[in-house]
């Protein structure tokens, strides 16, 4: 709510949430995949972005890209 992303739906998954939206920046259209990971007590969100255009061609490697995210203990 705090950032306009009322068309927006977050997903939960085992481990992890995620959502995409999309916003106008200086005249071209973004489409960003933004997944929520836990690390103890602390949350990290972890963004990934491109043109609206080139979104289906990059949504799949965005989501290959955020599943290699690890912590060390």
């Amino acid at each position: 709510k705090a950032n306009n992303l009322s068309d927006s739906s977050v997903t939960v998954k085992d481990d992890y949430a995620e959502f995409t939206y999309e916003k106008e920046l200086n005249g071209k259209e973004y489409f960003y995949y933004a997944r929520c990971l836990k690390n103890g007590t602390d949350y990290w969100l972890f963004q990934f972005a491109c043109e609206t255009k080139n979104s289906e061609k990059y949504t799949s490697t965005f989501e290959k890209w955020a599943s290699t995210i690890k912590f060390d203990a």
